[in-house]
């Protein structure tokens, strides 16, 4: 884990990060948030609960906030996100 929150090799040109679901087993916001801050260009597009327990759990959210955007969809439900110089 620490590989992956430090932003090195393998897991350090990544421009987006997705998460799907809060689930203790699958998503801890202490590494994601390290994560975004040792790679800036990294956005999180991430499941509400899990962009919740990040701003809540991770002690220098202020730092990432602006590359974190949730989303809320019910089963089977599309979105399409837009941001500058692309498109998700």
């Amino acid at each position: 884990m620490k590989t992956a929150q430090s932003a090195r090799p393998p897991f350090d040109d990544a421009d987006l990060v997705l998460v799907s679901h809060a689930h203790w087993d699958h998503f801890d916001p202490r590494i994601v948030g390290n994560y975004l801050l040792n790679n800036p260009k990294a956005i999180l597009i991430a499941e509400i609960s899990a962009a919740e327990a990040l701003s809540r759990e991770f002690n220098s959210f202020d730092l990432v906030a602006e590359r974190v955007h949730s989303v809320e969809l019910a089963r089977g439900q599309k979105a399409q996100l837009n941001f500058a110089g692309g498109q998700c």
